[in-house]
């Protein structure tokens, strides 16, 4: 404990002696610190959280999406859309 109080007293004797301008930039350079020891623990926050989701067992997209698998309406089957709208196309010429 002593020496915490003896390096508070040191920095502050220190900082004392700066000038205003001096002691503007040592605030500034805390601040810094501050904000950097912040985005650290984000980092490590979000790290954490990447972790947590890459130890979950891989699963497929088909297994993932399921919730949402025929939740919208349209053609029965998308993939025999194209030929139909070219039959309706060619219907259309054939009739105009």
């Amino acid at each position: 404990m002593s020496q915490v109080i003896t390096k508070e007293n040191t920095i502050l004797e220190e900082v004392n002696n700066l000038t205003d301008e001096q002691q503007d930039k040592v605030l500034e350079f805390i601040r810094f610190l501050q904000y950097q020891d912040s985005n650290k623990q984000n980092e490590n926050n979000e790290l954490n959280i990447i972790e947590e989701k890459s130890d979950k067992k891989d699963i497929s997209f088909a297994e993932d999406a399921k919730e949402f698998i025929g939740c919208v309406e349209g053609a029965e089957n998308l993939s025999q859309l194209k030929q139909k709208l070219k039959r309706v196309k060619i219907h259309e010429v054939l009739k105009g």
